[in-house]
């Protein structure tokens, strides 16, 4: 793969030492899971150059593989995802469906908030959420799973309807539409 490696590391003794701080050095990183290192071996095979890389290059190569790996969206897609989740939180939506970076994103901010804002401060906000989103996985965060289809996220309580005063209401706004005088403004 890298026939330079040789050069680095001239008997078993020095690669034993070199292989315990790789694997120090992946650890701190946060990085356990064999797909991940196999991913940063993709990438580094073909990557140019006779040499090994740092083990800071390596992880670098690692994290990128797992953006890939997740099919992480750019910063435009992922809001443009989100945006059809926009509403209150008690509104049933499909979570399933979001890629789990954007759906972490979505966990970061208040969209009940967020969707009564103008677009340039809802891009902005989610710009920020977004970078959270980008740092938890080059720090080798775990994502949050989406809840299961239909969950509603904040039930809010419902108050049982007088049924007279219901018929009033529609009695009124049939009163308006029709051009009549409303019962207010004829007292």
């Amino acid at each position: 793969m890298k026939p330079g490696w040789r050069a680095a590391f001239p008997d078993q003794s020095a690669i034993a030492v070199v292989k315990n701080q790789w694997l120090m050095a992946l650890m701190e990183a946060g990085i356990s899971d064999w797909s991940t290192i196999e991913g940063g071996l993709a990438e580094l095979r073909q990557s140019q150059g006779p040499f090994l890389p740092s083990t800071g290059d390596f992880i670098a190569l690692c994290r990128k593989a797992s953006l890939k790996h997740w099919k992480i969206p750019s910063e435009p897609e992922a809001f443009s995802l989100l945006q059809r989740f926009f509403g209150p939180r008690h509104i049933k939506r499909d979570f399933t469906q979001l890629n789990p970076a954007v759906y972490a994103a979505y966990c970061h901010m208040d969209w009940s908030v967020v969707s009564q804002m103008p677009t340039k401060e809802q891009k902005a906000a989610f710009r920020e959420a977004w970078k959270r989103v980008m740092q938890d996985l080059a720090d080798g965060k775990r994502l949050p799973d989406p809840p299961a289809q239909d969950r509603v996220l904040e039930e809010k309580p419902t108050r049982p309807c007088d049924r007279g005063v219901a018929l009033s209401a529609l009695g009124e706004l049939k009163s308006l539409l029709a051009g009549e005088q409303t019962t207010a403004e004829r007292a």
